[in-house]
């Protein structure tokens, strides 16, 4: 069959990988395939869980499905530490549960039991219980609302998100729920009220959870949200609340990670220097005195995944993940429309004594990873977006990669230190719909900018049509996100109508450093539309744009 150019209903046949996860022996990787809902009518989505052999890529490009006929969503499997089990979230019963697989038998129970819904949970070290965050309705009257008829009074300045809703009426608070039972639980809720908490995550010893908290009197108008940790009591056979303290201050933390020895915690965060604009860095914050240093401080890019396509909205940005012998740090970080998997060196406790190496000046050099105060080494680094990621603590990585010509697969990275890292993909999703189409392929443009910037970008060429092309100049929001070499099905669709395709990456933008992300503080539609007006210019002089 001749290829053709992509079809605008090629959407409903598109598939995506989400959730990553490497077993502890390292030898399977279960995930989420996306996929649109057989029943259109419907226009919903379907979730399956997959699993796969990390040695080798299955046959069909995707793996083996683990829940034939179950038409529910599911997301976040993770791994029991011991035992063949699957833990993940699921609606098969109504609102979002935690569910449990017997990869053995087959077996699938329902674990919890609350009534508004789990957004999160973590395995404790021994296997026997999660550490679960759940909404609680708030009971207060403080933050709620009142509801009459087709009217909602709204009492508060942040009542809604997209994605979730109206939400103004509960807290997540924590939850510990014992594994062993035949019957769903609630668990026993450890905190309540405001401000709730967030990423809970137990320590090695399973004998505390760390937690993210918002704080401020004032919850709607503070971007303040810190790491609390708290000792689990479990003198009395129920667990309870022990000591519970607050261990960073005046920071905005997005996820966290214990050391291996539990004496630290690795977090994505900022100190809101530049207010939003800020870049995320990797930190770690010593428990014994509450130290923190910034292992990304002079790099001058955001660690995390800050480029943006269409395809992936429901990936996130994936906590950093120790090393077994807790001398480093995974996480992802992006740089010039670009997102790879780094490793970050922590050489404990002298990492409190180094100072920043870099100034401002040097660290805005076209190599990012130079001269920087703690060593840090990109694997793979190339044109893609990795979008999330698992990591073994040894010598594996699994990342979740898109580029120009694949909205995403899983892949699968062994390194050893003096050695190229070798890859193995995993798997091929789209591997049928993608073989008999012509893509448009992004080439890289560059100009000067407004406050005489460079200003970098791509341009997409219709991959069936003549020279002179119509040009559509496409704008990413944010501001503060990066467009990227990742697969943008919209994009792609404007080029296979025969529109070339201009998308920059104007001041305001992510992945370029401070004085192109802060360019759009105050200025709204400045420096960003002169930047935006000029990349038309630039187009312009090409003799193939019409």
């Amino acid at each position: 069959m001749a290829a053709t150019t992509l079809l605008s209903t090629d959407l409903y046949r598109m598939r995506w990988v989400l959730d990553p996860a490497l077993s502890f022996d390292g030898r399977q990787v279960a995930y989420v395939l996306k996929s649109s809902h057989p029943d259109d009518v419907e226009e919903r989505y379907r979730y399956e869980l997959v699993v796969l052999d990390a040695a080798a890529a299955p046959a069909d490009g995707v793996g083996r499905r683990l829940l034939p006929g179950v038409d529910a969503w599911v997301r976040h499997p993770r791994w029991a530490p011991v035992g063949e089990y699957l833990a993940f979230l699921g609606t098969a019963s109504g609102a979002t549960q935690v569910w449990l697989l017997d990869l053995g038998s087959g077996r699938l129970r329902q674990v919890t039991d609350l009534e508004l819904g789990v957004a999160d949970f973590d395995w404790s070290p021994d296997g026997a219980s999660l550490a679960v965050t759940a909404a609680v309705a708030d009971e207060s009257g403080e933050y709620g609302e009142h509801r009459s008829g087709r009217f909602r009074v709204i009492r508060r300045l942040g009542y809604k998100t997209d994605g979730s809703g109206y939400w103004d009426v509960s807290w997540p608070q924590l939850f510990v729920v014992d594994v062993a039972g035949d019957e769903p639980t609630r668990g026993t809720q450890l905190t309540s009220g405001a401000p709730g908490v967030t990423a809970a995550r137990w320590s090695p010893d399973g004998a505390a959870i760390a937690y993210i908290a918002a704080d401020g009197a004032d919850l709607d108008r503070t971007s303040v949200t810190n790491i609390h940790v708290v000792d689990i009591d479990r003198a009395g056979g129920t667990p309870a609340l022990g000591r519970t303290r607050q261990v960073t201050q005046g920071l905005a933390v997005e996820s966290l990670a214990w050391s291996p020895s539990g004496a630290e915690i690795a977090f994505l965060g900022d100190d809101l220097s530049d207010d939003r604009a800020t870049n995320t860095g990797v930190w770690v914050v010593r428990l014994a005195d509450g130290k923190t240093v910034n292992l990304t401080a002079d790099i001058d890019r955001p660690a995390g995944d800050y480029v943006t396509d269409d395809m992936n909205a429901e990936a996130g940005s994936p906590a950093p993940i120790w090393a077994r012998d807790g001398r480093s740090i995974v996480a992802i970080l992006s740089d010039r429309g670009r997102s790879v998997t780094a490793f970050f060196d922590y050489p404990g406790d002298d990492a409190f004594a180094l100072g920043v190496a870099r100034s401002r000046a040097e660290r805005m050099a076209a190599d990012p990873w130079q001269g920087t105060t703690f060593n840090a080494t990109p694997i793979c680094p190339g044109d893609h977006r990795v979008f999330a990621l698992a990591y073994d603590g040894g010598g594996t990585v699994i990342e979740a990669r898109s580029d120009a010509a694949n909205p995403g697969d899983l892949f699968l990275v062994a390194f050893a230190k003096g050695r190229p890292p070798e890859r193995l993909r995993l798997t091929e999703v789209n591997r049928d719909l993608l073989a008999d189409r012509l893509l448009a392929k992004p080439e890289p443009v560059a100009f000067t900018g407004s406050e005489g910037r460079r200003i970098e970008g791509w341009l997409l060429a219709p991959p069936a049509t003549q020279a002179p092309y119509p040009l559509v100049l496409h704008i990413h929001g944010g501001p503060h996100s990066a467009y990227s070499m990742a697969f943008n099905f919209e994009l792609q669709d404007l080029a296979a109508r025969g529109y070339a395709v201009l998308f920059v990456n104007p001041h305001g933008s992510h992945t370029y450093g401070r004085d192109i992300n802060i360019g759009t503080r105050h200025d709204w539609g400045g420096k960003d539309y002169a930047d935006l007006m000029l990349a038309v210019d630039h187009a312009m002089e090409r003799p193939e744009i019409d």
